[in-house]
């Protein structure tokens, strides 16, 4: 079985990556996607490598990494490439391996018009599989697929209830991460929070004011990116809402979608999936605390020299115990202070393993008793590790996962 898989990482992370590196673009494309999957940033090559242990190839595609795009475009003689030159790209390697599955990790880059144009040029491939972890507004692309997999319960019963098939799979831990981390000092920060606090419905409303109540009773570091939206950008956000509106209302009148596309700014404001939204403004208490967001390793090392992690989950998982920085902060050996969730025992001992909090005020007793206690909080972290590295790698998830794909051809 041959599975490519279609991700993305972030921007900022992809500048920040490069600009340490000092280069981009100065090697061969082998080479330099082995160096940005080293850095175990988002999906990594960590499904690959664990499925490779049964016998399943899946090659890995970082689409909006554009240096390294562009330097497998060179190698393989894809030119002529257009204002969409992304997808060319992406596109010419999907036939070249000749996939049996697309696995797909970001669906609002990848859209389902992409996916319903490759699945004519590519006739091998016999599924498409979609990882969804977070809300969404436009369905479209999940309809297109044969599967649609999800950390998040809820949104599993959703895609389902809309006639969708949708499996659970949890997130998981690398242990090769371990080998890339400096070991050699005890942690020696008290308490941190590392992660986006994405200002939507259904995001990390919650994880704000939580951070907020948290930061005037303890000292809690912060690594993320809560750049506030200045007049000038909102300035031109609004002007970006008023020409979004403006193309909406042609469209509804009955004007051609061909004659509009032949008006510059109007075509590329077609392309856009949704109107531009202002970001709501952080509450200003948490900037005291702020440094800028980490990602991949560097986002590893702070977890293993931090005492304890706080963890938050996406307001959309309300009932479940779901996100990714369970595993993260448990498998580099890092005490959890992670929300109640009806299922958390279904993955970790409560208050043994890792420690749950109902409310702001229960997690600042816990934290505050652990600081006085660093026998028992230690003790926390090695068992929730213990516990990780034996049921929650990409190993244990692997054969799970080559089940349901193979279920969905």
């Amino acid at each position: 079985m041959r599975i490519q898989s279609l991700t993305t990482v972030n921007l900022k992370y992809l500048d920040q990556f490069y600009s340490d590196k000092g280069h981009a673009g100065q090697t061969s494309y082998e080479l330099m996607l082995k160096e940005l999957l080293h850095d175990g940033h988002g999906w990594s090559d960590f499904l690959s490598v664990a499925l490779q242990k049964h016998g399943v190839e899946m090659e890995v595609v970082v689409g909006n990494a554009v240096d390294l795009q562009h330097q497998w475009a060179l190698e393989n003689g894809v030119v002529n490439l257009n204002e969409n030159s992304e997808f060319d790209i992406i596109s010419a390697q999907i036939c070249k391996y000749s996939p049996d599955v697309l696995f797909i990790t970001d669906y609002w880059y990848y859209t389902a018009e992409f996916i319903t144009y490759i699945k004519k040029i590519c006739p091998a491939i016999k599924s498409v599989i979609i990882w969804c972890g977070a809300p969404f507004r436009d369905p479209s692309i999940f309809k297109v697929s044969d599967l649609v997999l999800s950390c998040i319960p809820n949104l599993v019963d959703q895609f389902r209830s809309m006639g969708i098939k949708s499996e659970l799979l949890d997130h998981a831990f690398e242990p090769r991460i371990l080998e890339r981390l400096n070991h050699d000092l005890d942690p020696v920060i008290d308490f941190v929070f590392i992660g986006s606090i994405v200002l939507r419905n259904q995001f990390h409303i919650e994880r704000e004011r939580l951070l907020t109540r948290l930061v005037d009773q303890i000292d809690i570091e912060i690594w993320s990116d809560l750049t506030n939206v200045g007049r000038s950008d909102r300035a031109r956000l609004n002007a970006k809402r008023l020409v979004y509106d403006l193309v909406e209302i042609l469209r509804r009148q009955g004007i051609s979608e061909s004659l509009l596309q032949r008006i510059p700014i109007v075509d590329k404001v077609m392309k856009w999936k949704e109107r531009p939204a202002i970001p709501r403004q952080v509450n200003r208490r948490l900037l005291s605390q702020l440094h800028p967001p980490l990602f991949g390793l560097k986002m590893f090392q702070k977890i293993q020299e931090s005492k304890m992690v706080l963890n938050k989950h996406i307001d959309i998982s309300a009932r479940n115990s779901s996100n990714l920085r369970l595993y993260e902060v448990t498998g580099v050996g890092s005490c959890l202070i992670t929300d109640w969730k009806m299922d958390i025992g279904r993955n970790f001992e409560p208050d043994k393993e890792i420690i749950t909090y109902r409310t702001a005020e229960e997690c600042l007793e816990k934290v505050t008793y652990l600081l006085d206690h660093e026998n028992t909080r230690r003790e926390i972290a090695i068992a929730g590790q213990k516990r990780t590295l034996r049921d929650h790698t990409y190993d244990r998830r692997a054969p799970q996962l080559i089940s349901y794909i193979q279920a969905s051809l």
